[in-house]
């Protein structure tokens, strides 16, 4: 049963606002004790505050355990190597290691008491300059800032995934951000579980080695999997030490904190590398657009088409290269098609043709693939069959050379269907046309700037088409065009030498232009 309205006490209000407060220095007064530690204190409270809500909690780099060739942990003397890193607990506090050796004597906390997996974990920590440390820094000069190591039983726990939205729960963007951050009631995701220390300080630290080192035994971060044995030297103190040919286990255990450069990585998904088409042997015929003037010849054509059947290298056939090893079982007739569209006299419509082909799967070195068990191609090689040859590209009353020899453009359109086409990796194919990445089309075409990178966001199309067109034409048809073509070009390259020409000369001193 649900309290009255009269049995809940009123809220009462907190005394203090402020969550700092900073003395004011004045000139010829004197500082006391009391006010330098106050700005300290407020240090290091910003610092943990801006840590966990920037940073998050979590290993930022490094902390990475020295491992032989085999991937066996490499222990010397006793001693383990653990790299230089930076991480932050979850109060927002700094766990930085500078890199070195620790022994057995170095664990805070309980020792190792029997064999077997044991979590290496890392901890805040503080040391005092007198050998003791003393928490109420009462006869203390000097305090320093640094790391604590412990071993728990069992093996690290893997980092919990991220949280998954309901396939019912029809969650904007906005709206997930609000419910992570805590800013709107988790209805469906949650709040995110660091936020739970976010407005809470620090415990106070436990004594450990003897009082020689504080630290906070709860708030650690796990590091890796290690395996402890038996100690085999007996002039060593403790009964147990890390095992020399143990294998080190560490990604999968570790909570990590998304650095500035890491996160524009993962949104300019390159976590998930897609394979895209590389080149194509039909690049210089191609028509990227409506009005462009460029016509492969119906010889030219007829020579690549019966590249296959001649036996003649790859690239002189229709070649496609990919940047990325593709699935051979996902690449066929079903998956790479040819299709011829002409136009009909009446009533004028443009009818497709599907080219009955061959694909031909090729290695790294174009060579063909014969061998079944090499399961990967990193291009394609389309090969008409024999008798669509024999009819359309032989015979005098083939309906391509017809349609050429009337005046009219044959186009040409080579399609691969990227939802049906797989990876290595089992991921799409990336459908975006190959002179997406040219800087050279691009800032000609569309006028954007250059991408120094060339490779521009925004331009993936997993599981897309991609589609390549060319024209035919007349031998002499194509030929002109192609002559008109380059003229225009050369003209063009003139008039912009003539530009620049002009702009040098505003820019000489007048003295140096009278003489010129």
């Amino acid at each position: 049963m649900a309290n009255s309205p009269t049995e809940n006490p009123k809220p009462t209000p907190p005394t203090e606002h402020c969550w700092s407060s900073l003395p004011i220095y004045r000139p010829g007064t004197g500082l006391s004790a009391e006010q330098l530690n106050a700005s300290q204190s407020d240090a290091q409270t910003r610092t943990r505050i801006l840590n966990l809500g920037m940073n998050g909690v979590g290993i930022a780099h490094g902390y990475q355990l020295t491992t032989r060739q085999d991937g066996t942990l490499d222990v010397r003397d006793g001693c383990i190597e653990i790299s230089c890193g930076l991480a932050f607990d979850r109060y927002g506090r700094m766990l930085y290691w500078k890199g070195g050796w620790i022994s057995m004597k170095d664990i805070l906390g309980c020792k190792p008491d029997c064999t077997g997996q044991y979590c290496l974990r890392v901890h805040y920590a503080e040391e005092s300059e007198k050998g003791k440390f003393d928490p109420c820094y009462d006869s203390t000069d000097w305090i320093s800032t640094c790391v604590g190591f412990t071993l728990e039983k069992d093996c690290c726990s893997d980092v919990d995934c991220l949280p998954e939205v309901n396939a019912c729960d029809c969650i904007e963007r906005n709206e997930y951000i609000c419910q992570r951050n805590g800013f709107s009631p988790p209805d469906e995701i949650g709040k995110d579980a660091d936020l739970k220390f976010a407005c809470q300080e620090p415990p106070q630290l436990e004594l450990s080695n003897c009082g020689r080192k504080g630290f906070d035994p709860k708030e650690g971060l796990s590091l890796a999997c290690v395996e402890i044995c038996v100690s085999t030297d007996k002039a060593c103190d403790d009964d147990y030490e890390f095992c020399c040919d143990s294998q080190v286990k560490a990604c999968k255990m570790r909570k990590t904190a998304y650095r500035n450069q890491l996160l524009y990585e993962l949104i300019s998904r390159k976590d998930v590398p897609l394979s895209k088409v590389k080149t194509y042997s039909w690049s210089d015929y191609e028509a990227v657009i409506w009005h462009d003037d460029v016509r492969m010849p119906f010889s030219r054509f007829r020579k690549r088409a019966k590249a296959c059947l001649l036996g003649k290298k790859p690239e002189k056939g229709f070649l496609i290269r990919f940047t990325r090893p593709l699935m051979r079982q996902t690449l066929n007739p079903m998956s790479v098609v040819m299709d011829i569209h002409i136009p009909q006299e009446r009533p004028a419509y443009w009818m497709p043709h599907r080219v009955p082909a061959e694909i031909m799967h090729l290695d790294e070195n174009d060579d063909i693939i014969h061998s079944p068990r090499q399961p990967y191609a990193w291009g394609i090689l389309i090969c008409p069959e024999k008798a669509w040859i024999m009819h359309e590209l032989e015979d005098p009353a083939s309906s391509i050379l017809d349609c050429a020899n009337k005046g009219y453009l044959a186009r040409v359109e080579v399609l691969l269907f990227g939802h049906v086409i797989r990876d290595a990796c089992g991921r799409m194919l990336d459908a975006r046309p190959g002179w997406v990445d040219k800087v050279d089309d691009w800032g000609r075409w569309f006028g954007h700037p250059d991408d120094p990178c060339d490779d521009r966001a925004g331009q993936d199309r997993p599981g897309g088409t991609w589609r390549s067109h060319f024209r035919i034409a007349r031998d002499y048809d194509a030929d002109r065009e192609t002559a008109t073509t380059a003229a225009k070009a050369h003209q063009a390259d003139l008039e912009r030498q003539a530009a620049d020409a002009t702009a040098a000369q505003h820019d000489q001193p007048a003295s140096e232009r009278i003489n010129s």
